[in-house]
This record gives C-alpha cells, structure tokens and sequence, in this order.
C-alpha cells in the first residue's frame, strides 16, 4: 500500500521465490473504503483500493458523491479531491511496481469506464481526469511481461507500438493467433498465459494484431524468401501451412482474405492471389516449363508451389497437355516469323535437345512439330556449328588424336 495524508491506495500481494506477485481482487471486494467498506462500490472501475475516512459516502453507503454537478458542491469537490491524490498514489503504485519487476502487473492495468449502473458517478469527470491520466500511464510504463520473458511498455516514448496484443473473436483463434506471431515477434507479444486476460484489458490505444493484420504483413513481405529471412527460416513453409490453417478457422473472414491479398507463392516464390494460380495436376517436366519460360510465357508465375497444402479446395488445375498447347502455338507462331524465329534459337534448341533426349514422348505430345523440327534450326547456327565442326577435325589431325 501508498499513503499520502489520510487517502491511501493499496493492492494485496504476495511473496514467492519468484518475488512479489500481485493477487486480483476479488468479485465481491469493494473498491472504495472509508475507514469501513462501502459495500456497493464493488463495481467502481479503479484498479486499486482507496481508503479515507474523510469519503463523503451516499445515504445508502453504496459509493461517494461524485455525480455531475452544475454548481459548486463541497461533498463532491472533497471526493473529487481524494480521487485525485488516490490517481497520484496509484501511477506512483504502478511505477514502483514495475521498476521493482512484480509479476502480474497486468493486473494494475484493469481501468475502465465507468459501467452505467453507477449512477452516483459522473461518466465524462471519470474518463477526463481519471481514466485517461491511468491509461497514458500505462502506456508508458514496462507492464507487460512478453513471450520471450521481458517485461515492456505498450508504447515507445515516441508513441511507437511496442506490443501487440492477438485480437479475435473466439479464444481457439486468439491461441492461434499468438502462436504464428510467436515466431514472429515474441519480444513484442504478451506470453501466453496472459492473452486472455489483456484481450479484456486492451483499448483503442492498443495495436492488436488480427488475421486480417497478419495477411497485410505477409502480403507486404512480397515472396518466400522475403518470408525466410524475415523470420521462418528454413521453415517458412511450416508457417504458412499455420497461417493458412488459421485463415481457415475464421470462418467470417476467410473468403475475403484469400481473395483480396497476395498469400499464396507460386512455383517462383512469389506471393500471388489464389485467384490468380492453378494446381499442377500432374507432374510436368522441368525442361518443357524452361522452354516456355524463354518462349516468353513463364508458366510457373501461375502455378501455386508444390510444398503449399492448404487453401487448394476448388482450385483450378493445369496439365502436361497445358503446357504442350503453349509450346506449339508460340513455336508455331514463331516459326512463321523469321525475326521471331531469331530471337528465340535459345528456347527452339532446347526444345530439338529435349526431343533427342525424349524421343518417343516426343512423337507423342508434339506430332506436328517433330515432323516439321528442320524449322527449328537457325541457317546460321548451322554454319556455325559446321565451321566449328570443321576446326575440331583440324585440331584432331594436329595433334594426331
């Protein structure tokens, strides 16, 4: 406890091994003493007990006259009076408290307004000049023990957010939500024995991290390896896999999420909508999805990553026989265009080794352009190869080989 004159504010405590632990008041404790317990007062939203004898109590002793006034009243300016004393004590209480490391200090942090049932209460004096002052306080002072045991402000000095606090509508998602952040930001998370209770606690002042937050961020981070040197690791897939089994779990927001933000990499390990990708169906060959890359159609940008597994219900697919059609139209294509047909010899003398290397599939899946594969070779490519076919038979005679 904290006396200054006759008011004094107090907390009961208790004494371990670990050092002084803060106990919670009780349901039933009233908050407001004058010298007696003024039982009525149970409800009165200061985290603390204050006691004076000098309390000007209701006829019904239930609470203190501090009703909304028009005109000077000296019961209430003497309430008024203890209450402020009773403020100073309590963030001096609070300031003790955290700088000697109590535990449970978030129980110093249950201030809020006043509930409307206490009608000898005026609402607007108590947010002004009590609640507020607490609130900007706890901002300020280390009362949050965090997930990787430190003890931090809600806000920086600066008005930075230090902490955010897992924010849901139901406690399995809050859970899951603090366990993806966990290996995110645990020095900026509360731990998680006290979620619950500061998701009671919180106010607008407070960031709170949601699954909507958490889609901006991974949108933001633009690709896995972002991802990966951000915080997974080598485990970035894991992580998702989480995230995504979270978007699942909020039935309400679900369909927007996936819908609205880039969350789900393709085979290039950029971060797209599920809109935009497609399931590979089947395997298909490396090689061929090389050659439509040069070809100028980079098929892996719409294909969703092998390793993802979640979020694939009703998801569009894509087949050998996609990637065989591309090929043989943009060679086509390219063929009949001898400005074409130069700029793409990288991509048409992959495709004449893939056909040698793969000749029976060859026949099979593209009959049309096997048959007419001479179109393939560049004049000049073939000359060249023929001189310097010519120089390694000079080179072998040379030197008798």
């Amino acid at each position: 406890r904290i006396s200054s004159g006759l008011t004094t504010v107090a907390v009961p405590v208790s004494q371990s091994d670990e050092g002084v632990s803060i106990v919670a008041l009780g349901r039933y404790v009233p908050r407001l003493f004058c010298d007696f317990p003024l039982l009525g007062t149970e409800d009165f939203p200061f985290p603390a007990i204050i006691n004076n004898p000098n309390f000007n109590p209701t006829d019904a002793r239930d609470g203190v006259f501090l009703p909304q006034t028009s005109r000077q009243d000296r019961q209430i300016e003497e309430n008024r009076t203890v209450m402020a004393a009773s403020l100073s004590l309590y963030l001096s209480l609070l300031e003790f408290a955290s700088e000697h490391g109590w535990q449970d200090l978030h129980l110093l942090a249950g201030a809020r307004p006043i509930p409307s049932d206490l009608t000898w209460v005026d609402r607007a004096w108590y947010a002004s000049e009590v609640l507020e002052p607490i609130r900007e306080k706890l901002l300020q002072v280390r009362i949050v023990r965090t997930a990787s045991n430190g003890l931090q402000s809600i806000k920086s000095p600066e008005g930075k957010s230090n902490l955010f606090f897992p924010s849901a509508a139901t406690k399995e998602l809050r859970r899951a939500i603090w366990k993806l952040a966990n290996s995110w930001f645990p020095h900026q998370l509360p731990r998680e024995s006290d979620v619950e209770v500061w998701n009671g606690l919180i106010w607008e002042d407070c960031r709170k991290v949601t699954v909507a937050s958490f889609a901006k961020w991974i949108e933001v981070m633009g690709s896995v390896e972002k991802i990966s040197e951000s915080f997974a690791g080598d485990a970035v897939f894991d992580w998702l896999h989480q995230f995504y089994a979270l978007l699942e779990l909020d039935e309400s927001e679900y369909d927007t999420l996936i819908n609205r933000h880039r969350l789900f990499p393709n085979q290039n390990g950029e971060l797209r909508k599920r809109s935009e990708l497609f399931l590979e169906s089947e395997v298909i060959d490396p090689s061929l999805k090389d050659i439509l890359e040069l070809l100028g159609n980079d098929v892996r940008a719409s294909l969703i990553a092998h390793e993802i597994e979640g979020c694939l219900e009703d998801l569009a697919e894509r087949d050998l026989q996609y990637v065989v059609m591309q090929i043989t139209s943009e060679v086509q294509e390219r063929t009949a265009n001898r400005e074409l047909s130069k700029r793409s010899r990288q991509a048409f003398s992959k495709l004449l080794l893939w056909f040698r290397n793969n000749d029976a599939q060859a026949k099979q899946l593209f009959p049309v352009l096997y048959k007419q594969k001479h179109l393939l070779y560049d004049e000049d490519e073939i000359v060249e190869n023929l001189e310097r076919a010519e120089q390694l038979s000079a080179l072998l005679r040379d030197f008798q080989v």
